[in-house]
């Protein structure tokens, strides 16, 4: 089985306020499933992942550390999703029955 995902958005952006720094990571792409028997595509849809956080100051370490987030969110989102674990069950192979 092949696993593609095709990056659509990588992003970090930030918003001032008083007190903070408002830091957000975007992590944007679409995922499919293809078998190996054929290439045929047993799966497919766009995963979104998304990381907020506030800090006092924001170095770049900060930025790194939000997409880092954001690309945890983004494969939490992909393990959990019922169209592509479907298409993962699909493709994997069957358990040996024996005794």
């Amino acid at each position: 089985m092949t696993i593609t995902a095709r990056l659509k958005k990588y992003w970090c952006d930030f918003a001032i306020h008083l007190f903070d720094i408002e830091m957000t990571g975007t992590v944007i792409a679409e995922v499919a499933v293809v078998s190996p028997q054929n290439n045929t595509v047993l799966g497919q849809k766009v995963v979104n992942g998304t990381f907020t956080e506030s800090r006092q100051i924001a170095l770049d370490g900060a930025f790194e550390g939000v997409l880092n987030g954001a690309l945890g969110e983004f494969v939490r989102t992909f393990s959990r999703d019922p169209t592509l674990l479907d298409a993962l069950r699909r493709v994997a192979p069957k358990p040996a029955s024996g005794g």
